[in-house]
Parts: C-alpha cells; sequence; structure tokens
C-alpha cells in the first residue's frame, strides 16, 4: 500500500512530514520527562509521575480544544502554524532553563512551559491528521494509503524521538554538566520549528477549508438543553430524555446524539486501560533505572526503553491484522469488543510481569533485558485495543458525529492519566510491587466490568461510511 505514491496528494507530504517532526518533538520530551523532572527539578519519583501523567492529560485534552479553534474560528493551517511557534518557544525556554541552577523561579517557569508544550501538542496532532485528510477533494477511497502513512509516520517518528533524546541527555556534555538537557530539550525545538518551516513551504499547496463551526459545541449545547428542560418537565415524560432537545436541535441531530452517547457508554472503561497503559513511561522508567544497563558492547538508558513499545508495535501490528485478528474471527470472536478485552487482560498480565520483576530487583542487579517481555506483552495489548477502540468508535457512529467521538477518545485517554496523576499523588503503596498488582486487578475488574456492557449492546451502525 505504500507504493502507491501517485494516489497521495502532493499537499500530503509537507503534512507528512510536519507530523513527524510534531510526533519526534512530542515523544522526544516525554522519554526524558519524568528523569528531568527527577533528576534536574529535584523532585521525587511520585511527585515526578504525577506531573508527567498531568502533561499526558493536557496532550490528549487538547487536541478537542485545537479542533474547536480551528473550525469555529482560524482554520486548521493558522491553528498548527500558530501552536507550532508557541510549542517552539516554550521548548525553548525550557532548554534554556536548564542552563541555570534550579530555584523557585526555574522550577515555576519550567513546569509552566512543559504544560504549555503539551498543550500545544495536543492542539497540533488531531488537526495535523484532519488537514492531511482534506487535501483528499472527493478521493476518499485513497484515504487508506493517507492513514497507512499517517500511522507510519507515528511509529517512526516516536521511536526516533524517543531512542535520540536520551542519547543528547546522558552522552552528550555541555557547559562543563555531565548531562545536556539543553540539547535534550532544545532539538526537539528545532523539530517543531522545522515543522512550522515545512507548513510555510507548503503553503501555496494546500486546501484550506475555512471555519464552518464546530459540530461538538453544539452537541454539548444539546445535551445540557435537554437535560435543563428534563429537570424543569419532571412530570412530563418523554421515551428519551435528549428528546427534549428536539424542538431546539431537530430530530435527526437528537438521535445522532443519542447514538454518541450509547458508544460513550460502552467505552468509557477504557479509560482504565489508558491509565494502566501510560504508566510505561513513567513508573517503567523508574523501575527501569534501578536495572543495569550495560549489555557489554553498550549502555541502555533507563528513559530509552520506552522505545520499546514503538519497536513491539510496528513489529506486531502485521501479526495481529494478519493472524491474530483472523484467527480470533474463525473462533467465533468477532466483535472489536472482543479485541478491547482481550488486550486489557494483556495489559494485566504485563502488569503482573512488572511486579515479579520489581520482586527481583529488590534482591538483585539484574539486566534492564529483562524489562523486554513486559514492553511486549503492553505493545500487543495496545494494538488489539487502540486499533479496535479507534475502529468502533468511527464505524458506530452516525456520519457528521465522527470528528466528536474520535475527539472523545482523546478525552477519554486525557481521564485515565488523570487517574493515574491521582492515584500516584496520593502515594498508597509502601513498594512498587503492590501498586503494579493493584493496577492489575482493577484492569482486571474494569475489563469484566466492560465484557458486561458489552454483552447488553445493540450495534448502532447506521449511516456508516466506509474509508
Amino acid at each position: 500500500m505504500f507504493l502507491n505514491y501517485q494516489k497521495v496528494p502532493k499537499p500530503v507530504y509537507f503534512i507528512l512530514a510536519a507530523k513527524f517532526m510534531e510526533i519526534y518533538c512530542s515523544n522526544g520530551i516525554s522519554a526524558i520527562l519524568v528523569v528531568y523532572l527527577n533528576k534536574n527539578l529535584n523532585l521525587d519519583e511520585s511527585t515526578s509521575t504525577s506531573i508527567y501523567h498531568m502533561n499526558e492529560v493536557l496532550s490528549f485534552l487538547f487536541p478537542l480544544f485545537g479542533a474547536i479553534i480551528a473550525e469555529s474560528y482560524y482554520g486548521l493551517f493558522k491553528t498548527i502554524t500558530a501552536m507550532c511557534l508557541v510549542t517552539f518557544i516554550s521548548n525553548a525556554i525550557v532548554a534554556g532553563s536548564t542552563l541555570w541552577s534550579v530555584n523557585n523561579f526555574i522550577l515555576s517557569i519550567s513546569l509552566f512551559c512543559l504544560s504549555i508544550i503539551f498543550a500545544s501538542l495536543g492542539s497540533i496532532r488531531s488537526n495535523l491528521v484532519t488537514f492531511g485528510a482534506d487535501q483528499y477533494q472527493g478521493e476518499f477511497i485513497n484515504l487508506k494509503i493517507y492513514f497507512s502513512l499517517q500511522m507510519f509516520v507515528v511509529k517512526i517518528g516516536s521511536l526516533i524521538g524517543r531512542i535520540t533524546t536520551p542519547i543528547f541527555r546522558e552522552d552528550f556534555k555541555c557547559f562543563n554538566v555531565n548531562s545536556c538537557y539543553f540539547l535534550a530539550f532544545g532539538v526537539p525545538a528545532l523539530a517543531i520549528l522545522f515543522g512550522f518551516l515545512i507548513m510555510m513551504i507548503g503553503r501555496k499547496f494546500f486546501i484550506c477549508k475555512q471555519p464552518t463551526g464546530n459540530l461538538f459545541v453544539k452537541t454539548c449545547h444539546s445535551i445540557f438543553y435537554a437535560l435543563k428542560f428534563k429537570i424543569k418537565n419532571k412530570n412530563r415524560s418523554k421515551s428519551h430524555w435528549m428528546n427534549y432537545a428536539e424542538d431546539k436541535f431537530g430530530r435527526d441531530h437528537v438521535d445522532a446524539t443519542k447514538t454518541v452517547l450509547e458508544t460513550l457508554l460502552i467505552i468509557l472503561p477504557t479509560a482504565i486501560y489508558w491509565a494502566v497503559f501510560m504508566q510505561q513511561g513513567s513508573r517503567w522508567i523508574f523501575q527501569a533505572m534501578r536495572m543495569n544497563g550495560n549489555l557489554g558492547f553498550m549502555t541502555l538508558k533507563p528513559d530509552q526503553m520506552i522505545a520499546m513499545n514503538s519497536v513491539f508495535s510496528i513489529l506486531l501490528l502485521p501479526i495481529c491484522t494478519q493472524i491474530c485478528f483472523p484467527l480470533l474471527d474463525k473462533i467465533g470472536l468477532k466483535s472489536l469488543l472482543h479485541r478491547i478485552a482481550i488486550g486489557g487482560f494483556l495489559c494485566c498480565i504485563s502488569f503482573i510481569m512488572a511486579a515479579f520483576v520489581e520482586i527481583y530487583i529488590q534482591k538483585n542487579f539484574i539486566s534492564m533485558l529483562w524489562l523486554i517481555p513486559q514492553f511486549a506483552i503492553l505493545a500487543l495489548s495496545e494494538n488489539f485495543v487502540y486499533i479496535s477502540l479507534i475502529e468502533f468508535a468511527y464505524s458506530e457512529t452516525p456520519d457528521g458525529m465522527k470528528s466528536i467521538m474520535t475527539s472523545v477518545v482523546f478525552l477519554i485517554i486525557a481521564l485515565g492519566n488523570l487517574f493515574i496523576t491521582v492515584i500516584s499523588g496520593l502515594k498508597l503503596f509502601e513498594t512498587q510491587v503492590y501498586e503494579y498488582l493493584f493496577f492489575a486487578c482493577i484492569l482486571f475488574v474494569d475489563m469484566i466490568i466492560f465484557i458486561v456492557l458489552s454483552n447488553n449492546y445493540n450495534s448502532n451502525k447506521i449511516m456508516i461510511t466506509r474509508l
């Protein structure tokens, strides 16, 4: 599918190049973030974990904000380029702050700018995907190639970012210091600046649609409108509470909103999955810091281990699509919801494995290579959950509402990060072993709830549009 270059509009190549820069910047910073917070800003592990996941919340919450700004006010191109500049400036400030001794001012400005970086990158994320799709005027069949290229660029960009920025952090020395956070943040800053320049160079080739208003805002308005009138009219019952909004928003919009809400109820429990999954970038990095990275011919850095996710995701994706999914179909597990549940249980297994590794760490100084199995199982679970979740949200949502559900998926991921932020901040567990087992158990219960909800779900496949 990657050979049909003649089916890819020329402007898309500029957008894919900018996407690579955005992903490199985002994942490069995420790879070193907990180490930077812990070692450079002198924050403890629990506080560093909370801040890491809070920034992840912003990165998954702000795609919705970016979509509202772009579709309602400034358009995709202006929003993307503006957010690129905001990211560059904030990143440059963080890089510069690493040259100074840490005090309350440096700590405050660093944490503030980190929040701006992740919020602005989140605003860019979904808009770049949509902007690329807009370049296919009337050629919707070719969007399959576009989304395949998008996925490839995302995985490659994240892999390179996760490998190189830890090298810049530890293997380079700058300003008489044995580490170089200035370079580790400076290179991603240059990457997003290059992304801005690429967008400006391709500007004359882009198809730019005018803002037409945001359907998400209308949907939220209709929900609050219906709830308000249901409360006011307790004695006047309707078959569904959303029907109170029909007089203002019309039956078609109300029916579509009902479908979105029903689909949302099913996918909401996956927030716990993402709360557990995202800890590979925080707790698992701290776990790696207590292990031996010396392989003889090279030394693994703890924050490079997150690159295992990209490696295994790329390697396991064709195995999932060509072997695992067809095999599940043959034994009767054809539903996308089945795949999500299986992925959730695989994630449970990966955290049980992490707990056993943690037990051995407490007894011996063992190799980081012991982390590979849990990273592999977690990547396999992601291929089951993420692909199926996106397909389910898209296929079960009526035309005109699909972009809303995509934004909601990001919101659910943000909710999962918020959950782990709270748990980490409470410092409930004396040892990491108990915390890993806690999350494995809570996810197991969550998947049981998900299965019960799935069994009571009736498919809403109406007005489906296949790409």
